[in-house]
């Protein structure tokens, strides 16, 4: 099997590659301005356009935040890779060298238009069916799948690639399919058992390949809840001890490990929660650390009645904040947290250009897909039990919260067994908080990106709503809309504030107790850093040749590109520019 950082064509290196085997007969260049369809737009706003409507479609069908993060990690590949492969210094991002077959593409292929059809080719074969309607509203025609080139890639045989690409003058659109090809090789075996090609067996205790009804993502380690549903006494109890009323307060043995949660549909479908992923923080590669393994956090050693009263206390000053009900709603979802620090980063420096856009979202998605790794290895290390849980088992008592409605302006008196937290809690156990994790790395890296790109610029302020940053106004492409009113908006100062905002948020909304954020945040310190690193290394000296910006002219049939000469910062390492 591939390793994660390994394609087919590292397989062949050792074979003798002349250039005289890649000859063949000469073909007319294609004409990038007579190839772009007329209706599709620049390449920032088609990407932009890609990736909304994905991150729209994911939030509205309920995928998992690992599941998300896997899945953008693959998107950032495509472009990436798309942008490598017509560049000559840029690195590939899963062999780390550069393209092999930059010497004999005609030097007006490096240009971001290409690169665009590239990306929108790769994006079309992993993601056709949920992009298609995008797709055809932009005229872009994803090329059929060419079966020759896939079977020289999966043989390794990059004489035959060659051959091919050139018999095609090397179109885009060709290339996003090896593209493609190099990723599905690279993430086969990469740990998260996407396919579900492996089940757990717990008769042998182990994983064993799946031969019927296979369930994507499914758990590969045999990981089982030990606090279950149901179980009243506590491990060690005496009759005459759980029938005590302040035994109920008490979270010892079993009771402190997670346990499902219960959830309804609304229509009578009743269901327990199981663990997302427990695995892969134990069978995947991470992106940028070397091992997950030297990364732990102690026990947070909860004094549980006193957390959870803290809980029910948050949860009463947000009953009556509309400004706070925003904010946790909004960094529930990681894809709004990137999606913000995307724009805004886009939209502060006028000499951001397209290949600038695609670097910064494959670092920040290294450093995502990392910070997830992390956050769940110690989830399941430490199978913590939700605040949920505890304060349910309250029973009787009367607290004065959240009433469950977010229309209510204000607390209620409830039963304790009523409680639900803001939102809803997702499938894993409590400690750390992923969240508060994942925005940690999302701005360590900004802050570190935009100062060394920049000249020691800064983001911010970041303004949801008014003229700044709007999600689903207008439309019903997602659940809940931002910035489209004034009860929707609010400003986020710079990264040091999201990190902060982000993370109490997790808080405020009661689903986490308080150490679960700070833990978080000292867990996945650092990883912002390592994601700078890897840009500068993936540039490899660059300048992008014939880049995009906001404003240049499309291509016109019968001209070449025109673009704007380069005026602008160059990447230096950290050593000089930082503390």
């Amino acid at each position: 099997p591939l390793s994660p950082k390994e394609t087919l064509f590292d397989r062949n290196m050792n074979l003798p590659v002349l250039f005289a085997v890649f000859s063949v007969a000469a073909i007319s260049a294609y004409d990038v301005g007579c190839m772009y369809p007329a209706n599709m737009p620049d390449p920032v706003s088609v990407h932009l356009k890609l990736s909304l409507f994905a991150s729209s479609a994911a939030i509205r069908t309920g995928v998992e935040t690992p599941v998300i993060v896997r899945f953008a990690s693959m998107s950032t590949y495509c472009d990436f890779n798309c942008v490598a492969y017509h560049d000559d210094s840029a690195l590939n991002v899963l062999t780390k060298s550069t393209n092999p077959f930059k010497d004999a593409m005609p030097k007006e292929y490096f240009n971001s238009w290409s690169r665009t059809l590239c990306i929108a080719q790769c994006w079309g074969m992993f993601f056709g069916d949920v992009l298609r309607p995008v797709l055809q509203s932009i005229g872009f025609s994803p090329m059929p799948v060419n079966h020759d080139l896939a079977g020289c890639a999966a043989a390794g045989d990059r004489a035959c690639v060659h051959t091919l690409l050139a018999q095609a003058d090397w179109d885009p659109r060709l290339v996003g399919q090896l593209v493609a090809f190099e990723i599905r090789a690279a993430v086969q075996n990469d740990g998260w058992n996407a396919e579900g090609a492996l089940v757990w067996d717990q008769e042998s205790e182990e994983a064993v390949p799946c031969t019927a009804n296979c369930a994507p993502f499914a758990d590969t380690i045999g990981y089982f809840p030990r606090n279950h549903p149901g179980n009243a006494k506590m491990e060690g109890d005496t009759k005459k001890k759980a029938g005590k009323r302040k035994e109920k307060y008490s979270v010892r043995g079993n009771n402190k490990y997670w346990q499902p949660l219960a959830e309804h549909d609304g229509s009578g479908y009743f269901s327990r929660q199981e663990h997302v992923t427990p695995h892969i923080g134990f069978r995947v590669t991470p992106a940028l650390l070397d091992t997950l393994e030297n990364r732990t956090l102690p026990s947070p050693k909860y004094h549980y009645r006193k957390e959870a009263n803290m809980v029910i206390a948050r949860l009463r000053e947000l009953a009556g904040s509309q400004d706070m009900k925003v904010k946790v709603r909004f960094f529930d979802q990681a894809l709004y947290v990137r999606t913000l620090i995307e724009h805004y980063v886009r939209e502060s420096f006028p000499s951001y250009s397209f290949e600038d856009q695609m670097m910064f979202r494959h670092a920040i998605s290294a450093a995502e897909y990392d910070a997830i790794l992390l956050a769940w290895r110690e989830k399941i290390r430490h199978d913590l039990v939700r605040p949920t849980t505890v304060i349910q088992r309250w029973g009787d008592d009367e607290i004065n919260t959240y009433s469950g409605d977010p229309s209510v302006d204000g607390a209620m008196n409830i039963k304790a067994r009523d409680f639900q937290p803001f939102v809803r809690v997702m499938p894993h156990s409590e400690f750390p908080s992923a969240s508060a994790c994942l925005c940690t790395a999302y701005a360590e890296f900004t802050d570190i990106y935009t100062k060394m790109e920049f000249d020691g610029a800064t983001v911010g302020p970041m303004e949801v709503g008014g003229d700044g940053f709007k999600l689903g106004c207008g439309n019903d492409s997602l659940p809940i809309p931002f910035g489209c009113n004034a009860a929707s908006s609010f400003t986020v100062e710079n990264m040091v504030a999201l990190q902060d905002m982000c993370g109490q948020s997790r808080l405020w909304g009661g689903m986490h107790f308080t150490p679960s954020v700070p833990a978080a945040e000292e867990l996945c310190s650092g990883i912002g850093k390592l994601a700078y690193d890897l840009v500068t290394t993936l540039k490899a000296g660059t300048n992008w040749s014939k880049s995009y910006r906001r404003g240049d002219p499309r291509p016109v049939c019968g001209s070449p590109p025109v673009t704007r000469p380069l005026k602008r910062h160059h990447s230096v390492s950290l050593s000089s520019r930082l503390p």
